[in-house]
């Protein structure tokens, strides 16, 4: 499990999360212990001459599976190790009984998650700007529908946008022109 959660960390150095950090908190070695005890299925890595060179992490909550992490390694991308896993954890979760699979990825993903069947939506999240104030923004720029808004953990005001997975200038627009927010592609597939 160390090794797994060290290779997850190296594919995403830049988030404020720590694969294989000590305490509870999502993410942490304890939470990826506890969830390997409950559903030893959803964490799966491939291997090559005994180094990770691949990783899908996930967890189940209701009849979803989220995935916490996903990747391969540099020098194996396009070689089919991660469509293999995204294919592998597929089959698991619907055996499992589980209805879908969703995931946050990064940017220039997109192409990759639409060709393996996955459709998505844009999470616009700001602690300074409020949800009518993104919503005008919105409608500044393409006016997609709002398919949900609030707030999150009282503070960070959230849209969700029905816009289309292959549609890129909409995470830059809102991050550089608007500023002060964040802006994530969270995909979703129906088992």
């Amino acid at each position: 499990m160390d090794e797994v959660l060290a290779f997850a960390k190296t594919l995403y150095p830049d988030l404020t999360f720590d694969f294989g950090g000590e305490g509870d908190d999502k993410y942490s070695r304890n939470f990826w212990l506890k969830e390997w005890k409950k559903n030893p299925e959803l964490l799966l890595f491939a291997k090559e001459d005994d180094r990770v060179c691949g990783v899908i992490l996930g967890w189940a909550e209701n009849s979803s599976v989220t995935i916490g992490g996903d990747g391969v390694s540099v020098e194996y991308k396009n070689m089919g190790i991660h469509e293999s896993l995204l294919v592998e954890i597929e089959k698991r979760a619907k055996r499992l009984g589980h209805k879908n699979i969703v995931l946050g990825i990064g940017e220039g993903e997109e192409e990759f998650y639409a060709k393996m069947g996955y459709t998505g939506k844009t999470l616009i999240q700001s602690e300074k700007y409020s949800v009518e104030e993104l919503k005008k923004f919105n409608e500044q720029y393409k006016n997609y529908e709002v398919t949900g808004a609030g707030v999150y953990d009282g503070h960070i005001h959230q849209l969700w946008l029905d816009s289309s997975l292959l549609d890129k200038g909409l995470k830059e627009r809102f991050e550089k022109e608007i500023g002060d927010c964040r802006v994530q592609i969270i995909v979703n597939k129906e088992l």
